[in-house]
């Protein structure tokens, strides 16, 4: 009976019998291996709602307790300010020390943070404990409430204890970093009577205070810029993507001007987003290569297209091959340059499959770590591809330096094949190219016309809208198929071809000998 009720939710149950023979065995037993469960259980409970690195409460732990606070201050007639508080310059912190170092920066942020929440909460009951009142929503950021709170000058004290608290030098392993933190004030029931309409305007006027020169906070109000609004909309609708899996692969072909056989794809980023559509990448990419989510973009990007890739591509064309864009935002972050290649080695892809793509401007910020990152990457079977090429760095000093594949030609040139700087300049690229053994790509080629220019200059391969838009991952399937089943009609007939012409060389041979015998 008392395993039942144990098994039934009764935690205080005890199995201790009271006895030496078998039966109290079998109870120590059984309260050994509950004391085992318990532990279990209160591990996973903590990984459900603590986050794992400062072991405040996780989002979706601070979401139960921002609705039980909502409800208290509706009925009780009070006031709640939410702070939403962002690290300033943290990127630089993981990109040169690394996310270890990171991390542990991070810890003794949310220390200082509780210290402060546990010494701020307002002496009144609550629905919910003090040391609740503060969660770490992932990277950094963490967003602090103040219940109880009536005087506007009282939460301003409190985001200016929080301001010089976190500006400081911090000592970690014999590093000193410097960091400061920009803040976002909103407040219930004036800026938002629910907690997502209290974060996004705190989240504004945070981005309003790092527009300001940073290490500051803001009141959120209802004039701040429009443009500013529509920047946080839109970081906050690609997290939201992120994790709600909006985001997909659109893929546009690459072409063998030579023969007009389908060889590869460029994968392209697509966001479908709920009730407007269809969005490219031209429209958010730029903000997110500012923003601490440019890391799990690009990761998410490359990890869906090397599965479609070995899954999807490569059994219809062994010999397919994949470009992707890597954001040159995240060449001098070493952990994640090291978590790319151990990605594409874990992916199992034949080498020079992959092709990765970095732009020459960003190739150029820093040539030696560039040359050790992209070296990794091709050791790991990937090849390097320089995109848009010829745009942005004046010296081709690069091309020895660097262990470069292929150039892809801008498509502001292909638009002007046709002029005669635009002739000399893509001639002059593609005998370069060819001097140097590397492969080409022309972009944006429209019409036969630029296709017959660029195929005569020497250029390897061509994308563009003559051939195909960029599509979705089956239309890319179904191309493939396509061609691989008129491959195979061809060597079909090829075969039939050749067979008949040997039936009737035996016949003529057989005609031939019977003549001679006759």
């Amino acid at each position: 009976m008392k395993c039942r009720r144990y098994g039934g939710g009764e935690m205080d149950v005890d199995f201790y019998a009271g006895r030496d023979d078998e039966l109290g065995l079998l109870g120590d037993a059984l309260n050994d291996m509950k004391r085992d469960i318990d532990e279990s259980r209160k591990q996973i409970e903590k990984l459900a709602y603590l986050d794992a690195l400062t072991e405040l409460p996780n989002r979706r732990f601070f979401d139960e307790q921002v609705k039980k606070l909502l409800s208290w201050a509706e009925a009780n007639d009070s006031s709640i300010a939410l702070l939403f508080i962002d690290l300033d310059h943290f990127k630089e912190v993981n990109d040169v020390a690394g996310h270890r170092l990171g991390d542990k920066l991070l810890q003794r942020v949310a220390s200082r943070l509780q210290h402060i929440i546990l010494n701020v909460a307002p002496n009144i009951p609550l629905p919910v404990s003090p040391e609740h009142l503060l969660a770490r929503f992932g990277g950094d950021e963490f967003v602090m409430l103040l219940p109880g709170l009536d005087n506007i000058e009282q939460i301003a004290g409190v985001a200016r204890r929080v301001e010089r608290l976190l500006d400081d030098t911090y000592l970690i392993e014999s590093h000193r970093f410097k960091i400061s933190a920009s803040i976002g004030v909103a407040l219930y029931p004036d800026d938002g009577t629910t907690f997502t309409e209290m974060l996004k305007n705190a989240d504004i006027a945070m981005y309003a205070a790092k527009h300001s020169g940073r290490n500051r906070f803001r009141f959120f109000e209802h004039s701040m810029n429009t443009s500013l609004v529509d920047q946080v909309e839109m970081i906050q609708g690609v997290r939201d993507a992120l994790h709600r899996q909006h985001f997909e692969l659109y893929y546009q072909p690459i072409y063998d001007l030579k023969d007009n056989s389908l060889v590869g794809a460029e994968a392209l980023l697509r966001w479908k987003r709920p009730k407007k559509g269809i969005i490219t990448p031209g429209s958010f990419m730029p903000l997110v290569e500012t923003s601490e989510l440019v890391v799990p973009v690009s990761l998410w990007v490359l990890d869906r297209a090397c599965q479609d890739l070995k899954r999807l591509f490569l059994p219809c064309k062994p010999d397919f091959k994949l470009s992707v864009n890597i954001s040159g935002s995240i060449m001098n972050d070493h952990e994640v340059c090291d978590e790319i290649s151990t990605m594409i080695e874990r992916a199992g892809i034949p080498r020079n499959r992959l092709h990765i793509e970095i732009t020459e401007t960003s190739m150029m910020e820093n040539i030696q770590q560039c040359s050790t990152v992209l070296g990794r990457w091709k050791e790991a079977g990937a090849d390097i591809w320089v995109d848009d090429f010829g745009t942005g760095y004046s010296s081709l000093s690069y091309l020895h330096t660097l262990p470069i594949d292929g150039l892809k030609v801008d498509q502001s040139f292909v638009h002007d094949i046709k002029s005669d700087a635009a002739h000399k300049l893509v001639e002059a690229i593609l005998a370069m190219s060819q001097s140097l053994g590397l492969e080409t790509v022309a972009e944006g080629i429209e019409n036969k016309e630029q296709r017959d220019i660029l195929d005569g200059l020497g250029a390897s391969y061509g994308q563009g809208y003559l051939f195909s838009k960029p599509t979705p991952v089956t239309e890319l399937v179904k191309k493939l198929e396509s061609q691989l089943a008129r491959k195979v009609q061809k060597k079909r007939s090829l075969n039939q071809s050749v067979q008949a012409k040997l039936i009737k060389a035996h016949q003529r041979q057989k005609a031939a000998e019977i003549k001679g015998a006759a």
